[in-house]
């Protein structure tokens, strides 16, 4: 087992997905990414990033149901009339996107795979869409972490307890025997320590255009790389 002096031991650590794990180039294609699936939907750019945006919550949380019907629902509001055969297409397209988004980024497979061989759970929670839980089995975290929780499929995002409750509750551990580990986004961090998970910032490049309600004056513990959470595992 883990050696660990405090006085909940550490059991378990968090991960946050996108942009804690995921490579930092792929991140910042998003906004072309956004640009080509509107081109595919036959859809005013700004018009499409603006309803992706203003959808954020109703997405993550799986209020439009999986990828083909969100979609459909987007095109709708967006006055876009596809056939199914184009639905097709969008839906490809978006997936294709999602998975180089979600690359890993170099060294994170081994962080990972270092705290799980030193004897700690690991875990993921994330606010995301359907696409995420359907690539998951095929992504390679798959093979070194031990639960994943889908802000879609809990129909909570980040911070609602829901979900930091889950992902505990999959990995066999109190919340308080967590170490929770996130670049800020969406009030992760205040999420966790508000159930009583130990919570560390990933400092990372990106401004509120990537990060969804930001934690940008985050004042307890940080790293720069993934894998100086060891080194704070040790400190507690």
């Amino acid at each position: 087992m883990p050696c660990n002096t405090a006085a909940v031991r550490i059991r378990a650590v968090v991960f946050d997905l996108f942009i804690t794990l995921t490579d930092w180039e792929a991140e910042r294609c998003r906004p072309r990414f956004m640009d080509d699936l509107a081109a595919a939907l036959g859809a005013d750019p700004l018009a499409f990033s603006s309803l992706m945006r203003a959808t954020f919550t109703e997405r993550v949380t799986g209020a439009l149901g999986d990828a083909r019907s969100t979609f459909s629902t987007l095109a709708t509001r967006l006055g876009c009339d596809l056939s199914p055969e184009d639905l097709d297409r969008v839906i490809a397209l978006r997936l294709e996107q999602q998975r180089r988004t979600l690359t890993p980024r170099a060294g994170v497979l081994n962080a990972l795979s270092d705290l799980r061989s030193a004897g700690y759970a690991i875990g993921v929670l994330t606010d995301c869409t359907a696409e995420t839980p359907e690539l998951w089995p095929s992504l390679p975290y798959a093979a070194v972490v031990d639960a994943v929780a889908f802000s879609c499929e809990i129909g909570q995002r980040k911070p609602h307890p829901a979900g930091y409750d889950d992902i505990a509750r999959k990995l066999g551990a109190a919340a308080e025997e967590c170490l929770y580990v996130g670049d800020g986004s969406s009030a992760e961090l205040t999420g966790a320590t508000s159930v009583g998970m130990t919570a560390v910032l990933v400092e990372t490049p990106f401004g509120t255009d990537f990060r969804y309600d930001a934690e940008d004056h985050w004042t307890g513990r940080s790293v720069s790389e993934l894998h100086q959470v060891a080194r704070v595992l040790r400190d507690l």
